[in-house]
């Protein structure tokens, strides 16, 4: 039987790689070509980056929690203090860079 890897701790190191301060978060995602919608828990920089480096089937991105969703599990972790400022500041639109243009259909 083999240890499910699908943990906090996945991601909250996924999280910590993005940096240790708001600021930092915004560029490493910049960085990395990431962008998303403000006040959106599944279409946001965050959740983006956590569908890309998780293979998660669903999630759901707050300031106080996060919820991954894969196959066979799903976890919850707190949101480390970094990404939720991130959070916060994304959804008050002062990253307009990081923000994914709207799509009409």
């Amino acid at each position: 039987m083999t240890a499910c890897l699908h943990t906090p701790g996945l991601i909250l190191g996924l999280l910590a790689d993005l940096g240790d301060t708001p600021a930092a978060v915004a560029a490493a995602l910049h960085n990395a070509g990431i962008t998303g919608r403000p006040d959106s828990a599944d279409r946001c920089p965050i959740a983006y980056y956590l569908f890309a480096h998780t293979g998660a089937v669903d999630l759901a991105v707050s300031r106080e929690e996060i919820w991954v969703q894969w196959p066979d599990s799903n976890t919850f972790a707190t949101t480390p203090a970094p990404i939720a400022q991130f959070i916060a500041r994304f959804d008050a639109r002062q990253y307009p860079n990081l923000t994914r243009p709207e799509v009409r259909r």
